[in-house]
């Protein structure tokens, strides 16, 4: 069962979503690319040869036409093109997404809420504080000098992230 969200807007699950994506895309273009190669050379290859030339071309290793009587194929080039062009998105688009996950620090606030998830899972028989106001933070500051196993509850994100740090 997946956990509820954190947040409206939460940037993990924004990432998630671009994850998938390229992954999506990725396969998408590896099968069109695959099926395409089986399609023009009408079944001469086997469908891992032209996964292989899929990869290759994808990839830009390129090193070389790996399919053989590929050059005599008709339409062979033009797909293969086609391919380099849609591949060489889909891997600049991959690219964008890691580094982004990187630079912008999703990375690290996967990671923490990913630790702080175990640490709720983990917790049994602990006190749920409502609100990090005025009260609450008096509450807070008592139940951690105690060192009680607490978790807190408050709609103010700022709040929370004054209280993590």
């Amino acid at each position: 069962m997946k956990p509820p969200r954190t947040s409206l807007g939460d940037p993990a699950d924004y990432l998630e979503q671009r994850v998938y994506r390229a992954l999506g895309a990725f396969s998408v273009v590896s099968a069109l690319g695959s099926l395409g190669y089986y399609y023009l050379g009408q079944g001469q290859w086997a469908f891992w040869d032209c996964l292989y030339m899929t990869m290759v071309t994808v990839s830009t290793v390129g090193f070389s036409e790996t399919l053989p009587g590929i050059e005599h194929v008709e339409g062979a080039r033009a797909f293969t093109v086609l391919l380099i062009l849609m591949g060489s998105g889909v891997l600049l688009y991959s690219a964008s997404t890691v580094t982004a996950f990187v630079v912008e620090g999703d990375l690290v606030g996967i990671l923490r809420r990913n630790r702080m998830q175990q640490k709720i899972d983990n917790l049994n028989g602990h006190i749920v504080v409502c609100g990090a106001g005025s009260t609450g933070s008096h509450v807070i500051e008592e139940l951690h000098a105690m060192r009680a196993p607490f978790v807190v509850v408050d709609a103010n994100e700022d709040r929370l992230r004054e209280l993590d740090r």
